[in-house]
């Protein structure tokens, strides 16, 4: 008959299968190419400035990750305990315009980062060594953010 397989030959076989998942994940990660013109990454919003006066109320716990046309948008609420709350949506960037896009009702952006169901026009400008300035507008009220990149 043939050989027997044991639980060593089964944690052999899963560890292999973990290391190729592992390999064939981080390795399918994409920066379409380094073509995302300098938006491609984690960018922290550092400062949150509304209708021309400073949010002393933000705390430096908003977080945009921006991958092929993806953007998950992460609001850290314990960083000790590591909580967070999250929401993705899809972006169009053409230099200065981007567009941030929260299509489906069960990724609603967050209250946090000011912006709206459905289509949000940003203005970026300042873009370049990490940093990066934001604005635009929600009911009529003007958000400027700065954001820094996450290295």
């Amino acid at each position: 008959m043939g050989k027997e397989i044991t639980a060593w030959d089964i944690r052999q076989r899963l560890l292999i299968g973990f290391l190729a998942a592992f390999v064939l994940g981080t390795a399918s990660c994409t920066t379409n190419g380094g073509d995302l013109d300098g938006l491609w990454g984690q960018w922290r919003v550092e400062d949150i400035v509304i209708d021309g006066s400073p949010d002393n109320d933000y705390n430096g716990n908003l977080y945009f990750s921006f991958q092929n046309y993806a953007v998950r948008v992460t609001e850290v609420i314990d960083e000790d305990m590591g909580s967070s709350r999250g929401t993705l949506g899809t972006f169009a960037f053409s230099r200065p315009n981007l567009v941030i896009t929260f299509g489906m009702p069960e990724y609603a952006p967050l209250k946090s980062s000011h912006m709206v169901a459905g289509d949000n026009h940003v203005s970026v400008a300042d873009a370049g060594s990490g940093h990066m300035t934001w604005t635009f507008s929600t009911d009529g009220v003007e958000y400027i953010f700065k954001l820094k990149q996450n290295k």
